[in-house]
């Protein structure tokens, strides 16, 4: 039986290991995606670091987080309102 050479894992980026300089710029990277509507578990999966590392990143990198729970605000209908009954009705006759 053959078996298949195993792929070594990609490092994550440690915070540790980088210069004062690079992790500032990896933090702005985290932070500005956070702004622009990404998760902050969508962040960690893509990154593959656990939530609370990335909250903790993100709050060291300033960014002002959004309340819980997503947008209570209704979503605005894209598509043609919804007919009203007469316009239902067949007036052709029966």
């Amino acid at each position: 039986m053959t078996s298949t050479p195993r792929r070594t894992p990609k490092p994550k980026p440690r915070t540790l290991d980088l210069s004062p300089l690079e992790r500032e710029k990896y933090l702005a990277g985290l932070v500005r995606r956070y702004k622009s509507g990404e998760s902050i578990r969508h962040i960690a999966e893509s990154i593959g670091r656990p939530y609370g590392t990335v909250h903790r990143w993100l709050s060291k990198g300033g960014a002002q987080f959004r309340p819980r729970g997503g947008s209570k605000q209704k979503p605005i209908p894209t598509t043609s309102p919804i007919p009203t009954t007469s316009s239902l009705v067949d007036t052709r006759g029966c």
